[in-house]
């Protein structure tokens, strides 16, 4: 009867645990920035709120992924081979979402 008893209990603690670890995974403080351009270009988004800037390169395929920004609103260029930049582009990162720039 014990063994019963202490099984039940081992079944409930593991399926809280994972009701918890799930719920945790689902609140998403940052946003992602997906998008084309040409390959060998940068890609610079700039964060309007607090001015801090990352940047990634352009791959072969043509694709860019700027991840894990902080939520807020971004100025995004495009910095072409030959020093010019395209004009900026605002959005908004929003946390657990992620948003397609062509």
């Amino acid at each position: 009867m014990s063994i019963n008893k202490n099984f039940k209990r081992i079944v409930l603690a593991l399926a809280l645990g994972m009701a918890f670890v799930g719920a945790a995974n689902a609140q998403r403080t940052v946003g992602n920035v997906i998008g084309t351009a040409t390959a060998g270009e940068t890609v610079v988004a700039k964060n309007l709120n607090d001015g801090s800037q990352r940047e990634v390169a352009v791959k072969a395929d043509g694709k860019f992924r700027l991840a894990s920004l902080q939520p807020g609103d971004y100025a995004i260029v495009v910095k072409h081979a030959d020093g010019t930049e395209s004009a900026p582009r605002t959005t908004s990162v929003r946390a657990g979402q992620t948003i397609r720039l062509q």
